[in-house]
């Protein structure tokens, strides 16, 4: 019933209220259909709904593939919601954080890397685990994806920025994602040599 629903949706509100409570369903195939839908309507609560699958069973393979299967335009903003919530250092949170940040680096996009960039420059350090996921997945995505250089003045302020962290794995990945992100000789970077 819900995937019959998607193409109605953002159409019909009431639907949207039957998605969103099938999300918290006790049944696992019904909420994995509901994280496979919730890609389907621009409500803002399916980012939230979808944080919240990430946070009880984002370790499961097929939900985690869901959940980012259903944020195609939108996986960095829900990188951003869940580094902020609660469930930040949970292995099932991370498991889709991961996998977001993998396409995030794949896509190369220079409209939503610099952001996504900078949003980790702005997290605690007890959220380092969330920096050090973020940034192998990336890395992880940007391998797979090699681009020609990526010339942005924000991404090279934030890298410079993650150059300087207290954390050893953080500063090693973002010298990796400076490389292949080919922003070895910005100028912030050169400052941050």
């Amino acid at each position: 019933a819900l995937r019959l629903a998607e193409p109605r949706l953002d159409n019909n509100p009431r639907l949207n209220e039957i998605l969103l409570a099938a999300a918290d369903a006790p049944e696992p195939i019904v909420r994995l259909q509901a994280a496979l839908s919730l890609g389907a309507t621009r409500d803002d609560r399916a980012l939230a709904a979808l944080a919240k699958l990430a946070g009880e069973s984002g370790d499961e393979e097929w939900m985690s593939a869901a959940i980012v299967s259903s944020v195609p335009d939108r996986g960095e903003d829900l990188i951003e919601r869940l580094a902020a919530g609660d469930t930040f250092a949970d292995v099932k949170t991370l498991s889709v954080v991961k996998a977001l940040a993998v396409v995030a680096g794949s896509r190369h996009d220079p409209q939503r890397l610099p952001p996504l960039l900078s949003a980790l420059t702005k997290l605690s350090a007890e959220r380092t685990v969330v920096t050090t996921t973020v940034l192998e997945g990336m890395v992880t995505g940007l391998k797979r994806s090699p681009s020609d250089r990526f010339d942005d003045k924000e991404t090279a302020n934030a890298l410079a920025v993650l150059l300087a962290h207290e954390a050893v794995d953080v500063r090693r990945l973002a010298i990796v994602t400076a490389g292949l992100l080919r922003l070895t000789e910005s100028q912030a970077m050169q400052a941050a040599w």
